[in-house]
């Protein structure tokens, strides 16, 4: 291993804080020799109490639990009514809740936890898992399944192509990048100079290959689409338990399946549509999409316009959040932002003797008979024709604002102010807990120590699979340190505010500077973080 490859060798664990419980009668596939070696129920803390339940820090692990229990999906109805949307939005809010209360902290204590209003004894013995991807599509699987509703989810993921401009312009790249490294004198130049146009050139030829055949599809740069769905009810009549559908979005559902916008008229409809920014289309139970690899979904808006969100991890931990521009905007084709689930509904159903539809055509609603929504988040809400996302434009009440701002004035419905020392405390508290989570993390994996050093680094170290992902903390890392950069921007943006005496900006005091200091020493004082070395 040489010395570029070293230098980002610093592995650190992820929480492991997924417990799971003992369950009967659904079989899971062989896991590895070794694997579940030292699998054991442990306790964990659901709803203040302490309970033994399995410990599952990463999804390989599903395969050591015994079966789960038998929870045959009957579906009633043929597609979702408002008042099933209303249902579906409180359920996503308790959960959120329970999460922001200390109640629970994995998806499984969360499921097993009173924050779940359709906890049953099957969720107190059976084992609930799902990384960032997987989890509002898990949550919106198991409220379809409690409630007796059709359900469906794209699989067979693949890359759209890549279009002629594109191919033509990296190549011209890469014939001056070859050109230079053939003319370069070596004998004049330094070892490092010479390395880094070789680098140039291989980087370079990656970038033609990634846009020509990608290896990863959650990293895409046209984005991706289905080529085929799961469905509940099935059109051929097949039956379908819960937990059944439950692995197979644990297997087949990636970050790299909400990277979707505008479908190709003749592939697979996508699963989600991107909403209108208003109380009618952003609402509790969106989901939101980073375009560098996270998901989560809203649980909560407050009257001052905040987004409340909350996330899974790859080691089945919960933590909430609020929206900000840690989620980046990005090329439109990635399919970044808010987004809705798309309508469905079951056309010819088959119904038995017990009212239970058996089998049917599965129709999603396309964009163009969805009455919220837009493309405003990508374009803007000036220039309905713009197809330039760096165009974009966002004004209220006749005066422009950022895409974060104008999020927060429209969810605000009409009642927004910014207080600069309230949204100064928010981001630092925000800070100090995802500071107290990496903490935490470290203190539960100790055994780091016993696994076997990678035999090779993933080409992104901020989205891998496997053991880097479960262990490593790149990407959570990245997060913390956007989330830093962000709060020195925005105290600086709230100065230039105040001197530009914004409108919607509330700050009674006399020196900004100073109280967004005293704040922040305050917070820094009452944060305190410690872990076992």
């Amino acid at each position: 291993m040489n010395k570029r490859q070293l230098k980002h060798l610093w592995i650190l664990p992820l929480s492991l804080m997924a417990y799971m419980a003992p369950s009967a009668a659904l079989a899971q596939t062989e896991a590895p020799a070794g694997l579940c070696a030292n699998f054991s129920k442990v306790e964990v803390n659901v709803d203040g109490q302490k309970v033994l339940r399995y410990n599952v820090s990463k999804g390989e692990l599903l395969r050591c639990l015994p079966p789960q229990p038998q929870t045959p999906w009957l579906v009633t109805k043929t597609s979702w009514t408002e008042q099933d949307e209303v249902a579906w939005q409180n359920f996503v809010r308790s959960i959120g809740k329970g999460i922001e209360s200390g109640r629970c902290s994995t998806v499984d204590t969360c499921l097993a936890s009173s924050a779940n209003p359709y906890r049953d004894q099957s969720d107190l013995i059976a084992t609930h898992f799902a990384d960032c991807a997987d989890f509002p599509m898990y949550l919106r699987a198991y409220f379809a399944f409690k409630n007796n509703l059709p359900f469906s989810f794209g699989i067979g993921m693949k890359a759209n192509a890549a279009t002629s401009e594109q191919l033509q312009n990296i190549q011209i790249l890469i014939d001056k990048a070859q050109e230079k490294f053939d003319n370069a004198n070596y004998q004049m130049l330094a070892d490092s100079e010479t390395l880094k146009l070789q680098d140039e050139l291989i980087k370079l030829q990656q970038q033609q290959q990634d846009l020509m055949n990608p290896t990863d599809l959650r990293y895409t740069r046209n984005g991706n689409y289905f080529t085929n769905r799961i469905n509940i009810p099935s059109s051929a009549g097949s039956a379908r338990t819960f937990f059944q559908v439950a692995r197979q979005i644990n297997d087949q559902y990636s970050s790299g399946s909400l990277r979707m916008l505008f479908t190709p008229p003749d592939q697979t409809e996508s699963d989600f549509y991107p909403p209108v920014i208003n109380k009618r289309g952003l609402m509790i139970g969106t989901v939101a999409y980073k375009p560098t690899g996270h998901v989560s979904i809203v649980y909560d808006i407050t009257k001052e316009g905040d987004v409340r969100l909350m996330d899974a991890h790859p080691d089945n931990s919960v933590t909430t959040l609020t929206y900000s521009k840690e989620y980046m905007r990005s090329l439109p084709t990635h399919g970044a932002g808010f987004k809705n689930f798309r309508p469905l509904s079951i056309q010819s159903p088959k119904i038995d003797a017990r009212g239970v539809i058996t089998a049917g055509k599965t129709v999603l609603t396309p964009n163009s008979q969805i009455p919220t929504f837009s493309i405003e988040q990508y374009f803007g809400n000036v220039d309905m024709n713009n197809t330039i996302a760096r165009d974009a434009k966002w004004v209220v009440g006749g005066r422009s604002v950022d895409w974060y701002e104008y999020v927060k004035i429209k969810m605000a419905n009409g009642s927004y102010r910014l207080d600069p020392l309230l949204s100064f405390k928010s981001e630092m508290s925000a800070l100090c807990g995802d500071l107290q989570g990496r903490a935490s993390s470290v203190d539960a994996a100790a055994s780091i120590v016993r696994l076997r050093h990678p035999v090779n680094m993933p080409r992104n170290i901020y989205g891998a699979d496997g053991d880097w992902e479960a262990y490593s903390t790149p990407g959570r890392d990245l997060r913390i340190r956007k989330r830093v950069m962000d709060m020195i921007d925005n105290a600086k943006s709230y100065i230039g505010k105040q001197q530009a005496r914004d409108p919607y900006f509330y700050y009674q005091g006399t020196n900004l500077k100073k109280d967004l200091i005293k704040i922040y020493n305050q917070v820094a004082a009452s944060c305190v973080v410690s872990y076992k070395n």
